[in-house]
């Protein structure tokens, strides 16, 4: 499971997108090991719909509040893309 594109469903938008941080949420809890992160960069869907580019920053932010500990944020980020790629 990829959580990203926050920002493509958020009834909030930005900065926060704070109303699709529970199913991030949901989905780290439920099988952590098997989560992966992505910023979807370059964004086509919000340039193809004329849409304001979301912020890179603020959307990686959302994982602290989805992945809510260190360990959690390493499982996401390093470990399983790692597994993932092969890269171990």
């Amino acid at each position: 499971m990829k959580i990203s594109s926050a920002y493509q469903d958020s009834k909030v938008g930005a900065p926060s997108y704070s109303d699709n941080i529970a199913i991030g949420k949901a989905f780290v809890e439920a099988c952590p090991e098997k989560v992966l992160w992505g910023s979807d960069w370059p964004h086509p869907s919000e340039y193809i719909n004329k849409r304001e580019m979301p912020n890179d920053i603020a959307v990686l932010d959302l994982l602290s509040e989805q992945a809510t500990t260190p360990e959690l944020v390493k499982q996401v980020l390093v470990l399983n893309p790692a597994k993932l790629y092969g890269f171990e």
